[in-house]
């Protein structure tokens, strides 16, 4: 996560999740020094960067299914990003602005 949020990963892991900064910084402290509770999970989960957070939270799993779900979680991004991509491009052959 902290690729997406370079600066005050804390600081928006706290507004996501209702919870203080200082409860955030020790979810991010290495080694960790606490982790969020049900409520918090889900908020993050449910969150904008939930993507983000379940890869965190199963990058260890060796199971077959969380290798099936990450790739049609790339997939759909991708897809997204081809759509956009693709408006886009015509919006500007039909002389929007760049």
């Amino acid at each position: 996560m902290r690729k997406e949020f370079k600066q005050k990963l804390a600081a928006e892991l706290a507004l996501i999740a209702n919870r203080s900064t200082r409860v955030c910084e020790d979810w991010i402290a290495t080694p960790p020094r606490g982790a969020p509770d049900g409520e918090a999970l889900s908020a993050l989960l449910n969150s904008r960067i939930g993507d983000v957070v379940w890869k965190a939270l199963t990058r260890s799993c060796a199971e077959p299914w969380r290798k099936k779900l990450n790739r049609q979680m790339e997939i759909s991004q991708l897809l997204d990003q081809q759509r956009e991509t693709a408006a886009r491009l015509a919006a500007l052959q039909n002389g929007g602005d760049l």
